[in-house]
């Protein structure tokens, strides 16, 4: 099965409604973009109801994962506010795929939580 990975910053002080926004905006984008680079994927993502998963993430961990998604070679688009990354699309690709760069980002995000913790405590 093909999923897509929605990863939103953990410190959006908006209101949900434009937490929201951002969240659809990111899975057009990185959808629209898969249909156009990889139509096999879009096609079956699409046939299994489009099934996507949402994470809240330090805002660090978006720009530091862009490379690793790259040299995966999966489609992937931000969303803005002001010029500052809120969200990344991230596919759909296949579900090992995801989950790869999920335990990134959870390892990435417990790594950037240690060191607010060691600065806090500092």
């Amino acid at each position: 099965m093909f999923k897509q990975l929605i990863l939103v910053r953990n410190d959006l002080n908006e209101n949900k409604d434009f937490e929201k926004n951002q969240i659809i905006n990111a899975s057009l984008s990185s959808g629209t973009r898969t249909m156009n680079i990889k139509k096999i994927w879009f096609d079956i993502w699409v046939a299994n109801n489009r099934p996507k998963e949402v994470k809240s993430v330090n805002p660090e961990i978006l720009k530091k994962l862009e490379s690793k998604i790259k040299t995966m070679n999966i489609p992937f688009s931000y969303t803005y506010f002001k010029q500052i990354p809120t969200c990344i699309g991230i596919g759909p690709a296949s579900e090992l795929t995801i989950e790869k760069i999920k335990e990134l980002a959870d390892s990435m995000n417990n790594s950037e939580d240690d060191k607010t913790s060691n600065t806090n405590t500092n």
